[in-house]
This record gives structure tokens, sequence and C-alpha cells, in this order.
């Protein structure tokens, strides 16, 4: 009978019908509770129904038995894998490796090591693995399991020396396996022991040809040679590259940092390989030793032969004699190849980030003046809009950041007035695109939003940036360009609005919730759109709380497959992601959100103690001595990318810091400090509260079951986070004036008098209410505030009168005028202001019916 439920159960789970399989559960547990099966399905149940950590701990306890049913080993494997208990995983296949075949489950076994991180032991399996059975494949994941093991820098390690031995001389062999990625494995061990030449060597041999496709090879020795010191020979490589691959820049490059005086000691470089194909010849004499020699090889590239049959324009001799000018100083010649490289790609889509490196302002203003230019009979229509727009992105990127450096607002309105004409004339050609593609001269209306953003950085006046957002009225396509979007967003932010709509169209997925807070998170909360604020922390904590379990796949997938220096890789990846900065401030901030889904005091208990351990690890990861170990993962290069101008250079950063207007990281760090410290507090008074009513409920039902002999078991007292932290934690600047009374109460572990009640809290509130951003205060510190008033110790703290200066503020807040920009505003800024209004109507009046519900407790 227990079978017939068991194999019912596991159905029911796998075609997802939970609550079935659940009412069935509990049945088989009444009736079977120590059979291996019902209980493996129970910590499956679990699992599916997001209960990891349950899972996880009825997973463990159940692995420690000697579960031999087939069905129940593979659900508990299961559970184990996806709640990342790896030790509980790894003795699950020890034990089961004589039960079910013995390879497969050493090989799972040696995964399950290489997923915790524990390279010695998966070195060990490995070993093992080939003693047992020879497969050469093994031999690999032996020298791989050695390479991680190996400190990041180190040259002289033994493992290294170990590794490239037997790289070269038991897998590197006939009776080996000679792969690509062993290949390239082994180059790689000889380059971090700066072993130059033999990996020259070995690249030159037939057994070097395995390391991929001849163009592949042949940069790798280039490299190679070039880390050594070779030039020479480096210089003949990368220009025989450069030669196959006009366009490749790496190549270029490459062959401009290896020119030298330098002779070759040999006449050519031969690289052998097992077939025609793979045999190359490179003749050194054909190597070059100066940026003169450079320029007219650069020329030979660019004759039509060179580049016949490309099915594109070759751009890259051209845009290599750019580069080669500029490292040359000639400044006259630069100017003059600059301006005949914008007439020759003007057409192509990148030609502006092309020449934003080398562009100055006399060549600037000449090709501004061939863009104005009026267009001529035998001219295509596209062709015309192409060049105005590039004319356009020219003229204002050599403008400065300064407002001396820019022209008067005279000119500034007229060169808007001719964008937004010129795209309305440009419109209808984009008629007959799929619905889903940006126009083709979007160029136009980008161009202006770069107009209006130098105006507001030189200024400082928002109305530039409402001007900004009214170029957005009657556009087409918005939904479908993300360089608009983003300028939505950010424009909305100066003015402390949000553009709800934008940032949902921006759509960021999975790690993208780390590197891009500065576009869909700060915003959010800037313009008090809490409930998509909090769908963005919702989202990212998923992404975060996956990446153990994500990684560690990776890993093993990269162990088993790839190579030692993807699994490099891998590592810093994971480590960017764990000590990421954005993933302290989302652990914090979605403690404080979830704060709004508590109706009842025993959802605030609960919340504090399943987020207990969070709160602990935020603090750690915040103390001063390992916030240097924080990293900053934001990806500033896709915004920059949007601001005309040098990429590389101080304008485009100094304007990117003024559109984005994030937080700096000190600033982020202290504030999740401050929301921490608060919080912590927050939950030492809630659990303070919560063992005062079980204290209460107890002494109820011992009075009330007099005649029973056995009295209840008092509880326990709470774990506090605050202890032996007292003196390490900041609060928020409202918190904190009261937090030296809710400090006392909790060292006194609420058996102090009452605590007197003074005008610090509401003269915080006040100063709120009549700061220039008094709607900051609503998240996260009005959260915080509402439920403490719903926790607090009524009887030892002055929770009423506390409650009745932020019901006052509360009220204020609700009452203020509308900002005064929104009653002048226009168009779509308009639409956000009253977006923003509702929003802020709708949260006060929440926050005042839990503060209004406060003053009923006694």
């Amino acid at each position: 009978m227990a079978d017939r439920s068991v194999v019912r159960i596991f159905d029911l789970i796998d075609e997802g019908r939970l609550a079935s399989a659940e009412g069935l559960l509990d049945a088989a547990l009444s009736k079977y509770p120590d059979n291996h099966a019902v209980l493996a399905a129970e910590a499956l149940l679990l699992l599916k129904t997001d209960q990891l950590d349950r899972a996880r701990e009825k997973a463990e306890a159940l692995s420690e038995q000697n579960v031999v049913d087939g069905r129940a080993i593979n659900a508990l494997l299961h559970v184990l894998q996806h709640c990342c208990s790896w030790e509980a995983l790894a003795r699950t296949y020890e034990r089961i490796k004589g039960i079910q075949n013995e390879r497969n489950m050493m090989e799972n076994l040696l995964q399950t090591y290489v997923r915790m991180g524990s390279y010695d032991m998966a070195q060990k399996t490995a070993l093992q693995l080939y003693r047992r059975w020879g497969d050469s494949r093994y031999q690999v994941w032996v020298v791989q399991a050695n390479l991680c093991q190996v400190k990041p820098g180190a040259t002289d390690d033994i493992l290294l020396k170990l590794s490239s031995k037997m790289l070269d001389t038991t897998i590197l062999t006939a009776n080996g396996l000679i792969t690509s990625s062993t290949s390239r494995m082994y180059v790689e061990v000889l380059h971090q022991q700066h072993l130059y030449n033999e990996a020259v060597v070995y690249l030159c041999s037939a057994r070097g040809a395995t390391v991929g496709v001849p163009e592949a090879r042949l940069e790798l020795l280039a490299t190679t040679l070039h880390r050594g010191g070779d030039l020479a020979r480096a210089n003949a490589v990368a220009k025989y590259l450069w030669s196959r691959q006009p366009d490749n820049w790496t190549f270029v490059d490459l062959y401009l940092n290896t020119l030298s005086e330098c002779d070759p000691t040999d006449v050519a470089l031969e690289l052998d390989g097992p077939n025609e194909e793979s045999r190359i010849f490179v003749q050194l004499s054909e190597r070059d030793r100066t940026l003169t020699d450079a320029l007219y090889f650069c020329h030979t590239l660019q004759s039509p032969s060179s580049s016949s049959g490309a099915r594109r324009p070759c751009r890259g001799p051209f845009m290599a004699e750019l580069e080669i000018l500029l490292r040359q100083g000639d400044a006259d010649a630069l100017r003059q190849k600059t301006i005949a490289y914008a007439k020759r790609f003007y057409n192509t889509a990148c030609c502006f980030l092309d020449l934003s490196t080398y562009l100055d302002e006399t060549s600037a203003a000449t090709i501004y003046t061939w863009s104005c230019s009026e267009m001529s009979a035998e001219e295509d229509v596209l062709r015309y809009h192409a060049r105005r727009i590039l004319g356009l992105r020219c003229h204002v990127a050599m403008w400065g950041a300064a407002r001396e450096q820019q022209p008067d607002s005279t000119s500034m309105d007229d060169l808007l007035r001719a964008c937004r004409n010129a795209y309305e004339e440009a419109k209808p050609l984009s008629a007959q695109l799929a619905w889903s593609e940006e126009g083709l001269f979007d160029g136009y209306i980008t161009a202006a939003l770069n107009i209006v953003l130098h105006a507001y950085h030189a200024t400082r006046d928002l109305g530039w940036v409402e001007r900004g957002l009214l170029l957005f009225e009657g556009v087409d396509r918005k939904q479908n360009n993300s360089a608009w979007l983003i300028y939505s967003v950010c424009f909305a932010h100066l003015l402390g609005l949000a553009d709800v709509e934008a940032c949902r169209q921006l759509a960021f997925k999975s790690v993208q919730h780390d590197t891009m807070s500065h576009i869909g998170y700060w915003p959010l909360l800037a313009g008090v759109a809490l409930d998509e604020a909090c769908q963005w922390n919702d989202l990212a904590w998923e992404h975060y709380r996956a990446l153990k379990k994500d990684c560690s796949l990776l890993r093993s997938k990269v162990f088993a497959f790839v190579s030692w220096p993807a699994m490099k890789d891998v590592q810093e990846f994971e480590r960017r992601q764990t000590n990421s900065i954005a993933r302290v401030v989302c652990a914090v901030h979605r403690i404080a959100a979830a704060l709004r889904r508590c109706q009842t005091q025993r959802n605030v208990f609960d919340l504090m103690r399943s987020e207990e351990h969070t709160m602990e690890e935020a603090f750690e990861a915040l103390c001063t001595t390992r916030e240097m170990e924080l990293t900053d993962n934001t990806d500033w290069a896709l915004v920059r990318s949007l601001v005309l101008g040098n990429i590389h250079g101080e304008k485009v950063k100094a304007l990117t810091d003024s559109l984005v207007g994030m937080p700096t990281r000190e600033e982020r760090i202290t504030h999740t400090r401050q929301l921490l410290g608060s919080l912590m507090l927050l939950h030492d008074v809630a659990l303070l509260e919560e063992y005062r009513v079980q204290l209460a409920n107890d002494s109820k039902l011992k009075k009330a079951k007099k005649s029973v002999a056995s009295a209840p078991t008092k509880p326990s007292m709470p774990k506090f986070l605050c202890e032996g932290r007292f003196d390490s934690m900041p609060t928020l600047p409202m918190i904190s004036s009261i937090a030296p009374t809710l400090l006392e109460f909790v060292r006194a572990q609420g058996t102090c008098a009452v605590m007197p009640h003074t005008t610090a809290f509401d003269d915080a509130l006040q100063s709120v209410v009549g700061s220039q951003r008094p709607y900051d205060f609503l998240f996260p510190e009005a959260f915080i505030l509402t439920t403490l008033l719903q926790v607090g110790a009524v009887s030892a703290l002055p929770i009423l009168a506390w409650s009745k200066d932020l019901q006052n503020a509360l009220t204020q807040l609700h009452d203020l005028c509308p900002e005064k920009r929104a009653a002048t505003a226009q168009g779509y800024a308009r639409k956000l202001f009253e977006a923003k209004a509702s929003r802020v109507k709708a949260l006060l009046s929440d926050l005042l019916r839990d503060v209004v519900a406060v003053g009923r407790r006694r």
C-alpha cells in the first residue's frame, strides 16, 4: 500500500497538482511515518512549494539514514541539489555508489565537490576514477582540479608545475585527450608561469594546431610573443593576421603595440600541423618597425583589392589610419582623415562612435557644415538624413560641460527646433518598418536629448529637463528605443518622478538587477513608485538567492566540458556578485518593503524571525573591516554610450553622472547601514513584544488548567540582534531621535519603567515636513515607524504619544500643496507629476490609517 501511495504522490507532484499531492502525503505520513520514499516525497513537495529551508532540513535528515529505495534516492538527490546541500549530497553519493552504477555515482560525486568548491576532494575523486577506468577525460579533471586550487596571480605554485607536466607528457599525446580546450589550457598554464618560450614552441608544433582555427592559433602565438618581449616576431604574426582579417580591431591593436626597432633572429616562423591547411609560414622580414611603416601598410589594406568580396565596407584599415595618426601626433593629417572617414562611412550606424575619439573642434565643425548642405539630386534620401544626423552628433559632441563652452540659449533653442522638424520630416520613412523596430532616424531626437543634457549640466535648471521630456510628445516607437527610454527614466528621476512605463519597457532581467539599478531601482524610489520598487527587489532577490545554485551548476558544467580559463571567469563573476553592494542594498530594502504586507503583529514577528540570518549577513558585509571587499558592479558603459562625446573623456563621465543622479558608493553604504540598524532595532522590539505576549498567554493557560500537573514550559528569551552592537549601529534620521529610548528598552529586555516622551521625535518629523524632498521620508522610515508603533510595548514605551506625533506629520504631508513644478508642467512631465501625486496620496492614506489604529492599542 505504501508503494502505491508513494507512486501516486510522485505522479501528482510531476503533474504540478501540489494540493492533491499534499492531501495524499498527509495521509501517507500518518500511516508510514518512517517510510523513506514517503519522507523523500515530503521533502520534494516542500521544495516544489518553495519552502527551501524546510525542504533542506527534511532532506539532510533523510540523507543520514540508510536509504536504498530507488524512488526515494532520486527524490532525495534532486532536493539536495536544488537546496545546495553539498555536504549531505556528497555523503549520499558516497553511500549509494555501491548500490547504483558506481562510475556514474563517482562522476556525480566529483561534480558535487566542484559545485561546493572543494577542489582537493574533486582531484582525489578524479584520480580514483582514472585509476579505476583509465579514461583520459579523468586526467583532464585532475589537472583542472589542481589548477582551481592555485591562488590568483601565483607563478611558482607546485600545482602549476605538476599540471603543465601532466598536460605535456600525458594528456596532449596520442593516447591522451588532445582538444582545443586542453591545448589552450596548456598554453594558459605556461603563461601563468611566464614560460613564454615553451608556449611558443608548443604553438609552432604540430600539436599546437589543435588550439583552434589558424586565426585563433596565430592570435595566441602573437600574444605569447608579445608577453615574452619578442616584439619583432609578434609584430610579424600580428601583421599577417591583420592582412587576413582587416576589420578585426584586436589584430590592429596587437600590431600597433608590437612595433619596435628590434630585429628578429630568424628569417621565418613556421607553424607545423597535421594537414596543409594548418601549416603556416610567416616571413619575419615583412614585419614593421615604426608608425610610418604601419601607415604605409594601412594604405595597402585600404586598396579596393584588399576588401574585394566583402559584404560591407571594410572600415578597419581606415580606423587604424586614424589611430596611427593620433599616436604620431600629426593633428593636421588626423583632422583631414577624420573628415574623409566621415564622408566615406557616414551611412554606417556606428560611424559617430568610430569618430568620437579622434574628433576635434575643426574637424567636427567641417563635418557639421558638410552635413548641413542641401540634398543633391542624385543623393538618396536615407543617406541625406544619415549625413545630417552624423553632423549634429559631431557638432554637439564638441561642446564642453561648462556654460561658456556651449552655445547661447537662443542657438540651443534653434537647434532643438531643427532636430524636431527634421525628425517630423523623416518620420514617414519608418512607416513600413515592423512595429517592434526603432525608427530609421530616431537619432534626431537623441541628439536633441543630448542638447538638453548639456544645458542642464551647465545650468542645473530643471526647466531644461522638462523640455527634454516634452521631446517625447508625438514621437513614434518610443517603446522600441532603449536610448529614449533610459533618457526618459533619468530625466524623470531628476525631477523627483518615476517613469514607470519606461522602466517596465526596459524589462531588466536576472543579473541586470545587479548592474542596472541606477536606471531601474533608484529612479523608482525617487518617484515614490514603491510597488514597482518592491517588485524590482523581489526579482533581484530571486537572482541573488539562485546565485549560489546557478554558479555552482555553471562551475560544474565548465569543469566538465570547457577549460580552466573559463573557470577563472566564472569564479571572478561569482566573487563580484557575492560581494555586490547592490546585493546588500536589495537584501535590506526588501525586508523594509515587506513590512507593508504585514497585516497583524504575528506577521511582523514571523517576518523578523525569518529574516534574522539575512540581517546578520548584511551586518557582517557592511562592517568597516569588510567594506572594501564590496564591489560596485554598476554598468556605466551603456549610459555613457548615449552621451555625445569621447566615451573615455571626462566630459562624458561628468554628464553621465548628472543624468543618472545615483547615490554614490559611500552614500549607498551609509544609508544601508542606517536602514539595517533601524531594522535590527525593530527586530528586537518586536520579538520582546512577542515574548511578553507568550508569557501572558502561558499565564492565562496555567490559570485555566490548575488541575493539570505539568505547567506549560516557559518560552525562551528571543535572540537580540542589537546585543553587542549598540555602539556600531547607526539608524535612520527620524528613528535616531527615538533610538536611545528603544535601545534602553532592549538592554533592559522590556523590564524597564515607563519611558518618558520628549519633543525630539516631533522636532525631527517637522524638519522633514519642511524639507525640499519631504516624500523621501515615506520609504523606508515611515514603513519602519508605523510597524514599530504597531508592535512596541505600550506599557513601557510612549507609543501613543509617538503615534500622535507621526499622525500629525503625515497629515501635514497629506495636506501639502502639489510641487511647484507640477502646476506649470506640460505634456508628459505633467502626466508623471500627476501619477506621483496619486501614489503619494494613496500611500499617505494607508499610513495614516495604520497610525490611527495604533491609538486604539492598550
